[in-house]
C-alpha cells in the first residue's frame, strides 16, 4: 500500500487550489487552434521520423509536414472532407505557409503550392503515414510527455495523494462507440436463391452514447489514473 494514502491533511490554507478559474481568454477561434497546430515545433519533428522521398519518379507535391498538419487540422475540423475544403482556401493555407516560414524557413514555404492537398491526395498520403506509424508513435508519446510536464500535468513538487488525486495528477479518456470492424457476411438461401449481407460481430450490442443516443458497435472504455513518480519513461527521473 503506498505510504501517503493516509496522510495528514493539510491546513486549507495551505492546499493548491484544484480547479482554475475558466477566463474569456480561454476561449480558441478556429482560425486560431489552426495556427498553433502550424506553429507547433513537434509537428516538424515529427515530419523528421518519415523517411525523404526518393530521387526516382515524380516529384511530390507536398512535403510530409503538409499532411500532418492536415492531420492536425482534422481533429479540429471533424472530418477529412471538411478539412480539404477549408485548406483549399489559399486564406487558410496561408496559416500553414506561416507555421513553414517561422519553422523550416521562406525558401520552404516558397516551395508550397498555392493551395492546400485535396482529399484524394489526403487519402494516398494517408497509407505512407500508415507504413511508419509506430515510429511516428514513439516520437509522439515522448513529445505529448514533455509537452504536458511543461503545462504543470504531474507536478513533482506537490503532495500526492492515492485515495483523492487532484485535476493535475489524473488523465480520464471517455468512452466511444468504435464502427464494427468485420466485414459484411454474405449468406445465400439455398431454397429461394436470396442473397443476403449481414455482420457477425460478437463485441458488438447496443450503446447508449452520453447525448442519449443509442449506436450499435463495440465500446471502448478508458480510466487513467498515475503519478509522474509511477511513470517508467525514458527521460523521467
Amino acid at each position: 500500500m503506498p505510504d501517503d494514502i493516509y496522510r495528514d491533511a493539510l491546513p486549507p490554507a495551505q492546499r493548491t487550489p484544484r480547479k482554475r478559474t475558466f477566463t474569456e481568454r480561454d476561449h480558441r477561434t478556429l482560425h486560431e487552434r489552426l495556427a498553433d497546430c502550424a506553429h507547433n515545433p513537434d509537428l516538424y519533428d515529427l515530419a523528421e521520423v518519415l523517411p525523404p522521398p526518393g530521387r526516382v519518379g515524380r516529384r511530390r507535391g507536398y512535403p510530409d509536414v503538409a499532411f500532418l498538419f492536415f492531420l492536425a487540422a482534422r481533429s479540429v475540423l471533424a472530418s477529412a472532407r471538411r478539412t480539404a475544403a477549408h485548406l483549399e482556401d489559399p486564406e487558410i493555407w496561408k496559416i500553414f505557409r506561416s507555421g513553414v516560414r517561422s519553422e523550416l524557413g521562406a525558401e520552404a514555404a516558397l516551395l508550397l503550392p498555392e493551395t492546400g492537398p485535396t482529399r484524394s491526395q489526403w487519402l494516398h498520403a494517408q497509407r505512407r503515414l500508415r507504413d511508419h506509424a509506430d515510429d511516428l508513435w514513439d516520437l509522439y508519446r515522448m513529445l505529448a510527455l514533455d509537452q504536458a510536464l511543461e503545462q504543470g500535468i504531474f507536478p513533482g513538487d506537490e503532495t500526492r495523494s492515492w485515495s483523492n488525486q487532484g485535476r493535475h495528477q489524473l488523465i480520464a479518456a471517455d468512452g466511444t462507440v468504435l464502427k464494427s470492424p468485420t466485414l459484411a457476411h454474405r449468406s445465400i438461401d439455398m431454397k429461394t436463391g436470396e442473397i443476403r449481407y449481414h455482420r457477425i460481430d460478437p463485441a458488438s450490442a447496443p450503446q447508449r452514447e452520453g447525448g442519449g443516443n443509442e449506436a450499435y458497435g463495440p465500446k471502448l472504455r478508458l480510466l487513467l489514473r498515475t503519478e509522474r513518480r509511477k511513470l517508467s519513461l525514458p527521460g523521467l527521473p
